[in-house]
C-alpha cells in the first residue's frame, strides 16, 4: 500500500474513533432524543462502533461529492448563510447515518443537528490529539 492510502485510512480510523467516542458522549447527553441500545450490552458497543463508522464514511466520502456535485448551489447557500449551511450538511450525515442502522434512534433534524455539532467537536479533539501523538513518534520521511 501506498504512503498516501496507508495515511487516508490511518486518518479514516482514527476518525473513527474519534466518532465513536462522541457518539458515546451524544447517546449519554442527548438519552431520551438519540438512543443506542440498552447501555453496556453488545448491542450497545457494536452499534456506536458501526455508527461511528458510517458517520466517519458519510462525512470523508460522501459528503465531499454532495458538494462536488451541488457546487454552485452550495457556494451560494454557504455564502448567504455565513458558512452555517456545513452544520445542517453535517446534521444530514448524522440523521442518515441513524436511518442506516435501525439501531439508533435521532427523534428529528434538530436533534442530528445537536447530534453532529457535539460529535463533530468531540470527534475532531479526539481525532486530532490521536493523530498529534501518531505523527509525533513517526520518523521524518528521508
Amino acid at each position: 500500500m501506498s504512503r498516501l492510502g496507508e495515511r487516508t485510512l490511518l486518518n479514516f480510523a482514527v476518525h473513527s474513533g474519534g466518532n465513536f467516542v462522541a457518539i458515546l458522549l451524544v447517546a449519554a447527553v442527548l438519552d431520551p432524543h438519540v438512543r443506542l441500545p440498552a447501555t453496556g450490552t453488545l448491542d450497545y458497543w457494536a452499534t456506536a462502533v458501526i455508527f461511528a463508522v458510517v458517520l466517519s464514511f458519510l462525512n470523508h466520502y460522501i459528503r465531499p461529492i454532495l458538494y462536488i456535485l451541488l457546487a454552485p448551489l452550495t457556494c451560494l447557500v454557504m455564502i448567504f448563510t455565513l458558512g452555517l449551511a456545513h452544520f445542517f450538511t453535517g446534521a444530514l450525515m448524522f440523521w442518515l447515518a441513524g436511518k442506516f442502522i435501525d439501531a439508533i434512534y435521532v427523534e428529528n433534524f434538530g436533534f442530528a443537528l445537536l447530534g453532529a455539532l457535539v460529535t463533530a467537536m468531540i470527534g475532531q479533539f479526539v481525532a486530532s490529539m490521536i493523530l498529534a501523538r501518531v505523527h509525533a513518534r513517526r520518523p521524518p520521511p528521508p
